[in-house]
């Protein structure tokens, strides 16, 4: 509490919360991996994320070593808009 290190019931006391007492319920609620799973799910869509963005830059590099002319991936764009959106970005810089 303010800087200072003490035992929860002391800040409690300081601070005149009254602290309610948990039932069963409440304590397992605390104990329990939900918030475990919930941080895991939340770095797996992280690292998702990544993996698609280096899979976009890949593929866009990938075409222009090999001097692909991506106007082909257009109709592909058009049909779906958001599966090519990031590949064309990646291509737009080449020169």
């Amino acid at each position: 509490m303010h800087g200072e290190v003490m035992k929860g019931k002391e800040v409690t006391k300081k601070a005149r919360i009254d602290a309610e007492p948990l039932s069963y319920k409440e304590g397992l609620a605390l104990i329990n991996e939900a918030t475990l799973t919930a941080v895991v799910a939340a770095l797996a869509v992280y690292r998702a994320n990544k993996l698609i963005k280096t899979a976009e830059i890949a593929a866009a590099m990938s075409l222009q070593a090999s001097n692909c002319i991506v106007d082909a991936f257009e109709e592909v764009h058009r049909a779906r808009p958001r599966s090519i959106e990031g590949f064309l970005k990646q291509d737009k810089g080449r020169t």
